[in-house]
């Protein structure tokens, strides 16, 4: 069985408030991977989309808000574990 890895990690995203943010990555081969919002399994809704297309894997969040600043997103498939940062655009930390 051949080891899956990363061809091109996760990216931190930089968005404005209301609009959508895109997180993808791309497997060295055809996994089903589970995407993570702060630790929590995401399930496919109104908020969440999910595509999949053989080595590469999306998620969209629609209508980001400022309480999603500084999320962690999560990508986990078979001996893969990969990690980005959503930030909101014109929110300061503290």
């Amino acid at each position: 069985v051949p080891v899956t890895r990363i061809q091109a990690p996760l990216q931190d995203a930089l968005v404005p408030e209301g609009q959508d943010a895109v997180f993808s990555i791309e497997l060295s081969a055809s996994v089903i991977g589970t995407w993570f919002l702060n630790g929590t399994q995401l399930q496919e809704d109104e908020r969440f989309f999910m595509r999949r297309s053989r080595t590469h894997e999306s998620l969209r969040i629609r209508g980001v808000r400022d309480t999603d600043n500084g999320a962690e997103i999560t990508f986990i498939a078979y001996g893969i574990r990969d990690s980005a940062a959503l930030y909101i655009q014109g929110i300061c930390g503290s």
